[in-house]
């Protein structure tokens, strides 16, 4: 990471954990918040410092999480630009499948580099120049995002599509609102004397259900839902899932309802199946719709030998108005607000 990216993080995580001393001191001891210190201090030194990409001859050394992963330039079949979480990052694919998403170079509001796109394309060039297999290959790295689109695009190579981040992470932040709501409720909450209503078989039992509904919903909507790719067919996972053969599809279109554009599958026995990702809601939105959609278009028509087919329309596709993103942006700080000062609670009462 480039100095105007660490600065910002070490100055908010300096102010964060000073407040959280000057607050602490005037709660309890200096020993009960202690790990508290020390949690922001390692958050400091990990966040302040982010590894790169580690370039040799034979094979790019890059982090994926907490692990160390050496890459060999024979074995990288694509490398591209991303999003993720708001932010553009490279994305090496490899033969087998596997994806690495590097921690830097990275770019972004408030996270910006200004050498992000150099950087890119050094890391392409080295990969040319010294990859010994396989010289059919692309001539340079492709990148796409939702205005442009290059080649097959990141969503080509996968063989699985989930919603967007942006629609998951808000639902997910309402489900635990929820859980919250309900512990409270169902095991009572303790007054200023210490005092508080025991829970009753009945209460831990209705609790215990909408517990493990919610948690439900949170893996359907986190990990379950989507489709995904194979040879003969389009699997669809939803809450009623299905697995349509590439034969029977007449056509794919984007449809506009009244609570947002989806993607439908036409099949031949007069069938419409509204897949559950790619999708865009009122309020949550994929801003990787276009491209998604175009991937599914090309696996069915890949999958039919490459005969020509009925072209994707995407004029039906509209981009979220700006106070939507400004009210989904005002709820999920509600939300998440609540959320951290329940789990701070919860932390020094039992501390």
């Amino acid at each position: 990471m480039t100095r105007s990216q660490q600065l910002p993080m070490w100055a908010a995580f300096a102010i964060l954990a000073a407040a959280w001393v000057i607050m602490s001191y005037h709660v309890r001891n200096w020993g009960a918040t202690s790990p508290f210190c020390e949690f922001f201090a390692i958050e400091m030194i990990v966040l302040g410092y982010t590894p790169g990409a580690t370039l040799t001859p034979y094979e790019m050394i890059a982090w994926h999480g907490p692990r160390r992963r050496r890459i060999a330039w024979d074995d990288v079949e694509y490398i591209e630009i991303q999003k993720r979480f708001g932010s553009r990052v490279i994305a090496i694919y490899q033969r087998n499948g596997r994806r690495t998403q590097l921690r830097a170079p990275v770019t972004g509001f408030l996270n910006w580099d200004k050498q992000f796109e150099e950087k890119f394309h050094a890391i392409g060039q080295w990969w040319l120049e010294h990859r010994t297999v396989d010289p059919s290959a692309a001539a340079a790295p492709q990148g796409w995002s939702r205005d442009t689109w290059t080649g097959t695009g990141a969503w080509g190579h996968r063989s699985r599509i989930r919603p967007a981040f942006a629609q998951v992470f808000p639902v997910l932040l309402v489900l635990g609102y929820l859980i919250m709501t309900t512990v409270v409720i169902a095991f009572g909450v303790a007054d200023n004397d210490g005092h508080g209503t025991a829970p009753t078989g009945l209460s831990a039992v209705l609790a215990v259900l909408v517990l493990v509904a919610i948690l439900t919903a949170a893996w359907h909507v986190s990990l379950h839902a989507g489709v995904s790719f194979t040879d003969e067919a389009l699997k669809v996972h939803s809450l009623r899932p299905c697995t349509i053969a590439w034969t029977e599809i007449t056509s794919i279109a984007v449809e506009r309802t009244w609570h947002g554009t989806r993607l439908v599958v036409h099949e031949a026995s007069g069938r419409d199946v509204r897949l559950s990702a790619p999708r865009v809601g009122i309020l949550l939105w994929d801003g990787d719709f276009e491209a998604k959609a175009r991937a599914v278009h090309a696996r069915w028509q890949a999958a039919l030998g490459g005969r020509s087919v009925a072209a994707l329309d995407l004029s039906a596709v509209r981009k979220p108005a700006v106070w939507r993103k400004a009210l989904l942006a005002l709820v999920c700080i509600g939300l998440g607000g609540e959320l951290l000062v329940g789990a701070l609670v919860t932390a020094l009462t039992l501390a």
